[in-house]
């Protein structure tokens, strides 16, 4: 499988973590490119695969269906990075990146967090909705 990269990057989310992640010293930046690029690779070789408990979280979880769309984790420094995207029909060699961000940093208990969560997860989706309208910009 190969990648689409369909992320909306001047959305706020995906340029927080870009903005974040060039702060970063070369070296260290440099390293956790190579591990999204090394996590995104396995995934497109079908090697990630969902657990089967559902209590238990991996590095890849299947988190809405209509449009199916899936997460890949990492943790990179003190942050949580996510990605979704999704296996499209339309493309069924393809992987689509639809939108990347960076968790809240809280520390504790947030109540809000689910919520903030939810609505990175729907921009997802309403990028799936767009790019399968129009092919994936193709």
């Amino acid at each position: 499988m190969t990648w689409i990269d369909y992320v909306d990057e001047d959305d706020s989310s995906v340029q927080e973590f870009t903005d974040w992640l060039l702060s970063l010293q070369h070296f260290a930046r440099n390293d956790l490119i190579a591990r999204m690029e090394a996590r995104q690779a396995i995934a497109a070789r079908g090697e990630l695969v969902l657990p089967t408990d559902l209590r238990v979280r991996g590095e890849l979880d299947a988190i809405r269906a209509d449009p199916d769309l899936f997460e890949l984790r990492w943790t990179m420094l003190s942050k949580q990075v996510r990605q979704y995207h999704a296996e499209p029909v339309s493309h069924p060699d393809s992987l689509v990146r639809l939108h990347l961000h960076m968790k809240a940093d809280s520390g504790h208990f947030d109540p809000s967090a689910g919520a903030r969560q939810e609505q990175e997860i729907q921009k997802a989706a309403d990028r799936y909705h767009n790019g399968a309208a129009d092919d994936w910009g193709s």
